[in-house]
């Protein structure tokens, strides 16, 4: 077996010149990601495929800036979320359990590392949640399969400096808490003539703006609604309200179509978050009080989540099983703890008090999480001979 496996791999180290002529050509334009993994197969590959050069100002590292035409605002795809297996060239088939990673825009690497919970780049330590730090070491990517799940956007304003100046500058509004490109170039719907950018601020507002029309900003308003969160889902905008009620964007009209029930009455200490899973779809309702305490009752949860039946409404969900929801600073979503390391059963994973916590919905009380994320012994030395 071991003789097999170093012929095969000293077969793709000797491949004719060509032939890596040909591979180099067909990758020229790939992700960079996927040319850092080609790169990383041997020497011989890596002396024909150059790396990958930062993109210019008009481009990330993920495509071409999509430009707001009226406006000096900008929507970048600023991350992919991607689904990691350690598959070393000694094995033929990848492990059972994978890391998630973020990687973004960086404007001195070819990519960046970034933390799912904060949307900042990792440090140039691997930092722990609880301040163990690790070396950084580098990561091979030919050890590694590489399965992406879905990707994030933002809106960046680009303004002009006074005259005398040079150059431009950029920022993300302060105040803007989520950013989602409508529809994003995976789903089935895609027309890039008839793309849109949906904003939603800190304020609750929610706006909308055709690209490459000259409308503005239109806001989306239902009554006195004030939002608290967006999840694109099959191809469909939902927004939740403080109150927990669930609307529908008819993109169409730019109506808000009521979806589901009043959760509740609106409570000013309460925000909400939309997760989906396994084909339903989640509010987690989150106590903003909870960097005062550490414990809660069952009459007094900290988190509370509930699951929308279309038949019963709204339908407590007190066990997740094996799933976990992660709430991130750009986008939630869910993990099976079967197939992630770190993972535990029926856990919230946030970011509060500077730094991730995990809140048990069995006990209402959080705890240590392990090494989910960020994770030090993604680059210890056995996954990187």
């Amino acid at each position: 077996m071991a003789t097999t496996e170093k012929t095969v791999a000293g077969q793709w180290s000797n491949l004719p010149k060509e032939l890596l002529s040909l591979i180099a050509n067909h990758h020229l334009h790939s992700v960079t990601i996927h040319i850092l993994r080609i790169r990383a197969t041997c020497t011989s590959w890596r002396s024909v495929i150059p790396p990958p050069l930062p993109p210019p100002p008009s481009h990330t590292i993920f495509g071409q800036r999509i430009s707001i035409r009226w406006s000096n605002f900008t929507v970048t795809q600023t991350s992919i979320f991607y689904r990691l297996h350690y598959q070393p060239s000694s094995i033929s088939s990848s492990s059972e359990k994978g890391w998630i990673i973020m990687v973004g825009n960086s404007t001195s690497n070819p990519v960046q590392l970034l933390d799912p919970f904060t949307d900042q780049p990792l440090s140039e330590t691997v930092t722990h949640p609880y301040d163990c730090k690790t070396p950084p070491k580098l990561l091979s990517l030919c050890n590694f399969r590489l399965v992406e799940l879905f990707e994030a956007y933002a809106l960046t304003q680009f303004v002009t400096r006074q005259e005398g100046d040079s150059g431009s500058t950029s920022f993300t509004p302060f105040d803007l808490v989520k950013a989602i490109l409508f529809p994003n170039s995976t789903s089935q719907t895609f027309d890039e003539s008839s793309r849109m950018v949906f904003a939603l601020y800190s304020s609750g507002r929610l706006s909308v703006s055709r690209i490459d029309e000259d409308e503005g900003w239109t806001a989306l308003n239902h009554g006195n609604s004030s939002f608290d969160d967006v999840i694109l889902r099959n191809g469909q905008l939902y927004a939740v309200d403080k109150c927990g009620t669930i609307f529908w964007v008819d993109c169409s009209t730019m109506k808000l179509v009521q979806f589901s029930p009043i959760l509740c009455d609106f409570e000013a200490k309460k925000k909400k978050r939309l997760v989906d899973c396994n084909g339903s779809l989640y509010l987690v309702d989150i106590d903003t009080d909870i960097e005062k305490k550490e414990y809660y009752d069952e009459n007094n949860k900290a988190i509370k989540v509930y699951k929308l039946d279309m038949d019963h409404g709204w339908l407590n969900a007190e066990n997740l099983g094996n799933v976990v929801f992660v709430l991130g600073a750009s986008c939630s979503f869910s993990l099976s703890v079967e197939d992630y390391h770190g993972c535990e059963a029926n856990c919230i994973y946030l970011y509060s008090r500077h730094r991730v916590r995990a809140f048990s919905l069995e006990t209402c009380k959080f705890k240590r999480p392990k090494l989910f994320w960020p994770c030090p012994s993604l680059f210890e030395s056995r996954f990187n001979l």
